[in-house]
């Protein structure tokens, strides 16, 4: 009974940890809608007075000519944050309904470049536009795919120079889709895409995101921190890479596998231990036996099947008492994301596997163990 709690115990472990590895793998690989490996990002402090504002613009132009770097935009927000500002936005004539929350992001017309979003429909910012609140006229926006769906139009296309109505600063202003971009996540996995609003350099910016080759990533961190030093003294120089800083929600996921897969060892090694004693125990009572059949003509391989079938019965009857069970909690942990993997069939045939080739093997040792004495030895002796 012991060892086989100690089954149902390890198999459930080892089931677990697999469940959780391949789920956090599957979040950390899966395409996220734009490009993050080849981005750094450096803070920008808000509130510049105009002397600060100058040499910002002096040190942006800089960046322009530096022939490492791609591309680079300035957006009040960043992929692995949430966005706080948030508000209201529908169709002209519609009220407002539970699908109308959209989440306003400030961009610069390279946003799309820099990100390597792609325009589904319509066209981009251009370099000069902005996206200014004017009473009684419109504001060029751009929408992703989700604020799209939840305004109700049919697709992409359906809803370029659509006007609608969105809240802003307490006021109602109208806006012009003038285009559509891709979902991407926003967010980590765990959670579904974000209806999005993006507007040209409606608010304040907080980051600068360059994208950049990254054959020599140091010389180009290097060149932006000595140009940001120079043409801005005295404001502190932050920057992260968005790759490490996206993964960062991941972390306690992280965590929880790296506990589980302790576990999982301590488990398979105490059912080691327990299989170890346990056959150690049966074989030596039945020594006599192992004699006897020798003397009749049984093979190694022949009582290595007769003592391994014992151990396998008693995994299967572990399995059959555990894995439905770690399916149902299986499912339920996965519930928790909106991007989940499928509970495929490894999940239920790598913890028997693991501990079937242990009690094979610990069952081989002791078998040839037994088998190697003299027969007439052991049934004088015994």
């Amino acid at each position: 009974m012991l060892v086989e709690f100690q089954f149902i115990i390890s198999i459930a472990l080892i089931a677990g940890t697999y469940l959780v590895y391949k789920q956090i793998s599957f979040m950390r690989n899966k395409e996220l809608g734009y490009s993050k490996e080849q981005i750094y990002v450096t803070k920008v402090l808000r509130n510049l007075n105009p002397d600060a504002r100058a040499k910002f613009k002096v040190f942006r132009n800089e960046l322009k000519k530096y022939p490492k770097i791609k591309s680079y935009t300035i957006t009040s927000e960043i992929p692995g944050k949430y966005i706080a500002r948030q508000d209201y936005i529908r169709n002209v004539g519609e009220e407002m309904n539970e699908n109308s929350i959209c989440h306003f992001v400030s961009v610069k017309y390279d946003f799309i470049q820099t990100f390597g979003l792609k325009i589904l429909a319509g066209r981009n910012f251009r370099e000069e536009e902005k996206s200014r609140l004017v009473e009684g006229g419109t504001t060029p926006v751009l929408l992703n795919e989700k604020a799209v769906e939840n305004l109700g139009f049919k697709n992409a296309e359906e809803s370029i120079n659509r006007q609608i109505l969105f809240h802003s600063d307490g006021s109602i202003w109208t806006g012009e889709i003038i285009g559509v971009v891709n979902n991407y996540h926003q967010r980590s996995l765990k959670e579904d895409f974000d209806a999005i609003m993006f507007g040209a350099g409606m608010w304040q910016a907080e980051y600068i995101c360059i994208n950049v080759n990254t054959s020599n990533l140091h010389e180009s961190v290097t060149f932006v921190e000595n140009l940001y030093k120079e043409h801005l003294p005295g404001i502190p120089f932050e920057y992260f890479f968005l790759d490490e800083y996206f993964d960062a929600q991941y972390e306690s996921d992280k965590k929880f596998g790296k506990v589980f897969g302790t576990f999982s060892l301590v488990a398979i090694f105490l059912a080691s231990l327990g299989l170890y004693g346990l056959t150690t125990y049966l074989i030596s009572k039945r020594k006599k036996e192992i004699a006897i059949r020798k003397i009749l003509g049984a093979t190694i391989s022949g009582l290595f099947v007769l003592f391994s079938k014992d151990f396998i019965r008693l995994i299967l009857i572990a399995s059959i008492i555990v894995l439905p069970v770690m399916y149902f909690m299986a499912d339920q942990w996965l519930n928790n994301f909106a991007f989940r993997i499928n509970i495929g069939w490894m999940m239920f045939v790598l913890p028997i596997v693991i501990l079937v080739v242990i009690a094979l093997m610990t069952t081989s040792i002791q078998t040839i163990k037994s088998s190697s004495a003299n027969p007439a030895d052991t049934l004088r002796y015994e």
